[in-house]
């Protein structure tokens, strides 16, 4: 009967550690590989702090500067697939 437990025990470990380790998948965003020194694009909506309750404008932290900023539109739909 301790054999038993033992493995039933040993299985429940083994199975609860795949969850742990699973990647998420988020529909309609493909993944996408960078390399060193490739110019990234970046759509940061907003950035807040876990302290305070104020908001940052994004190139106010210690981030790479661009030599130039271009601030896009974006629409609705846009705003909702972030949000979930």
């Amino acid at each position: 009967m301790a054999a038993v437990a033992r493995v039933t025990w040993w299985a429940l470990v083994l199975v609860s550690t795949f969850h742990v380790g699973c990647p998420f998948y988020v529909p309609g965003v493909a993944p996408q590989d960078f390399h060193d020194n490739e110019p990234v694009d970046i759509k940061a909506v907003k950035l807040t702090s876990s302290r305070t309750q104020l908001p940052y404008e994004y190139y106010s932290l210690p981030y790479c500067k661009p030599d130039a900023i271009l601030y896009k539109a974006e629409n609705l739909g846009k705003h909702l697939r972030l949000a979930s």
